[in-house]
């Protein structure tokens, strides 16, 4: 009995599998593929074009980014956005505007990550892979190469930050910067530099170096003011110019003038003669030191110009 009931069993089990395989309709790969698509296509919450997405708090606009086309998935939580012009304001006004191909908006980790952006904070000109901003930590950056520009020369190094909504940024990676005005040039080199972003101006830190044709000073920090081509030299500063050597704790030298003037702690030597004063100045054109301030000086050669008061 229980064998012809299994026999009945396994015959109805093979008349169905004959009956499915020769009348009910069965969905192609490609169909599931499609199928599949339009599950993924219904879980856009939006696709739009010139869309604009910016952050406004108590009625002041910190950022501000215009995209052709844009598409947001609920499903992963990021939204992408193409071909876009965006700007960061400091203090209401634009400071930085800039041009991407495409940005990735990662809305549940608050992070925007910008593809390739060229752009100008008004004073450089600017290019780099990738730019990765975090509205959570309030800090955008870069760990790729770094390049700005001017009409004066450029910037190079590798790392940037910055803060969106204030002027300024920072290029880590032992940066480069080189200048020319006229006939000379400036070469200057540190572990980092502050970047003004309403001037211009850079703040070295660490290691500093600058150069200008037979002058060569180092020192902990440096800044270069770019209206007067100017740089500042402060803390443990070395220069050599020919056969000159000398030190302080600051100098101040232009690429338009040829003076350089030491203070602090003052010395410098020359062929065997020594000096120290409150205040030096190197007359680069008549290749003379001038002595200020508490003069003290130990003379052996007659090519000394000196002026105390």
């Amino acid at each position: 009995m229980f064998k012809r009931f299994f026999a009945l069993l396994v015959f109805v089990f093979v008349l169905w599998i004959f009956y499915w395989a020769a009348f009910v309709p069965k969905e192609s790969l490609s169909g599931r593929i499609n199928r599949e698509l339009k599950k993924q296509s219904s879980k856009l919450d939006l696709f739009m074009k010139g869309v604009v997405f910016s952050e406004i708090v108590d009625g002041k606009k910190y950022w501000e980014i215009k995209a052709v086309t844009s598409q947001i998935n609920k499903d992963t939580g990021k939204a992408l956005l193409n071909d876009i012009r965006g700007v960061f304001f400091t203090d209401g006004k634009p400071y930085i505007n800039f041009t991407a191909p495409l940005v990735t908006w990662e809305m549940r980790q608050q992070q925007i990550k910008i593809d390739s952006p060229k752009g100008s904070d008004g004073s450089y000109e600017f290019t780099m892979p990738d730019l990765t901003w975090s509205l959570s930590r309030d800090r955008f950056w870069t760990d790729g190469p770094v390049m700005l520009k001017n009409r004066h020369g450029f910037i190079k190094g590798r790392g940037l930050e910055g803060i969106p909504g204030k002027s300024g940024m920072t290029i880590k990676g032992q940066p480069t910067a080189v200048f020319s005005k006229g006939n000379k040039k400036l070469i200057l080199g540190a572990d980092s530099f502050g970047i003004d972003g309403t001037k211009g101006n850079i703040f070295a830190a660490g290691n500093c170096n600058a150069s200008v044709d037979a002058l060569s000073v180092i020192s902990r920090n440096m800044e270069y003011y770019t209206i007067k081509s100017e740089v500042s030299a402060q803390g443990d500063v070395k220069l050599e110019y020919r056969d000159i050597t000398a030190s302080a704790d600051e100098a101040l030298f232009s690429l338009a003038g040829n003076t350089v003037i030491l203070s602090g702690n003052a010395r410098a030597s020359r062929q065997g003669s020594k000096m120290s004063a409150g205040r030096l100045k190197i007359d680069m054109k008549n290749n003379r030191i001038i002595m200020e301030e508490r003069t003290e000086v130990f003379v052996e050669e007659e090519d000394l110009g000196t002026q105390k008061k």
